[in-house]
């Protein structure tokens, strides 16, 4: 089942942003959309993914973004998200 949140943290909270992620999982709720101040989860297995947020040097849509995360996808990382540079990746623990 899925379900929103919504929830406010500002670019340099990142880290804590992706805590907050992390401990949804561990909860059994896994991130399938994150937008500006609004995530979306679904039921899971708790802490069945492990989650990170990365800033790009460029937008997703560039070449080189989208080189870097068909890489990251090769090596079983999911790209869950954008939110201008901005992305939400996973993988399975």
């Amino acid at each position: 089942m899925r379900h929103t949140v919504y929830k406010l943290f500002i670019s340099t909270q990142y880290e804590k942003e992706e805590k907050w992620i992390n401990e949804m999982s561990a909860k059994g709720q896994a991130l399938v959309y994150a937008g500006l101040c609004r995530y979306i989860f679904e039921d899971a297995e708790p802490g069945e993914f492990v989650y990170r947020i990365e800033l790009l040097n460029n937008l997703p849509s560039s070449a080189k973004s989208i080189s870097y995360l068909q890489f990251l996808e090769d090596t079983g990382v999911q790209h869950i998200s954008s939110v201008f540079r901005w992305v939400y990746l996973r993988k399975r623990t």
